[in-house]
């Protein structure tokens, strides 16, 4: 893998078809790179992306707010299974 900012624009250019394609529209989206086997951009600015400058993964997570329920809409849920950070 080498964390290419070009292969990332591929990937969210292809992810952003398929959902128009699914009838979902989502407003404020956030694309994150990340690659989770060594923890990049999950909790730490990754080294590997130097040309990355958002947010990392945990950071948007908690700055979620919370979904108003509606009927018409799909909900989006993400469960986050295991978590092997030894900071934790």
């Amino acid at each position: 893998m080498d964390f290419s900012k070009t292969r990332f624009d591929e990937i969210i250019t292809k992810l952003k078809k398929y959902t128009k394609k699914l009838g979902l529209e989502f407003k404020n989206e956030v694309f994150i790179p990340v690659s989770a086997h060594k923890e990049d951009n999950i909790f730490n600015q990754s080294t590997k992306m130097s040309w990355y400058k958002g947010k990392q993964f945990f950071q948007v997570m908690d700055e979620l707010k919370p979904l108003k329920k509606s009927k018409s809409k799909i909900l989006f849920r993400m469960p986050i299974d295991k978590i092997t950070n030894p900071e934790i």
